[in-house]
């Protein structure tokens, strides 16, 4: 950087300074934009996961019972000797899944 001198030399670095931050701006809006591309599959999965919906008294009922069942039959059963990352994911991925499903079998 330069010393100014006069006001001339200031306007014209004002004015360079001004274009140089709208360069950087456009380069940031650019990367953010792909970042946003980047995680779209992941909000996709996100979103199947994600429980807005009320829910009837029977479809209540049936995803408590279905909880209930996964929980006896996988974490006891036939995850008993996995690691316990297995059990703790691969239950809660049944869960979700027997969720949608009964919310789309009961409505």
């Amino acid at each position: 950087m330069k010393k100014i001198s006069n006001y001339r030399e200031l306007v014209a670095e004002r004015l360079r300074l001004e274009q140089e931050l709208a360069v950087q701006k456009a380069e940031i809006n650019g990367e953010v934009q792909e970042i946003k591309n980047r995680l779209k599959p992941v909000s996709g999965l996100l979103s199947f996961f994600n429980t807005d919906k009320k829910s009837s008294l029977k479809s209540t009922a049936m995803q408590v019972g279905a909880n209930i069942g996964i929980d006896v039959l996988l974490r006891n059963t036939l995850l008993g000797k996995a690691s316990w990352l297995t059990r703790l994911i691969v239950p809660f991925i049944a869960k979700k899944l027997s969720s949608k499903v009964i919310e789309n079998t009961v409505d």
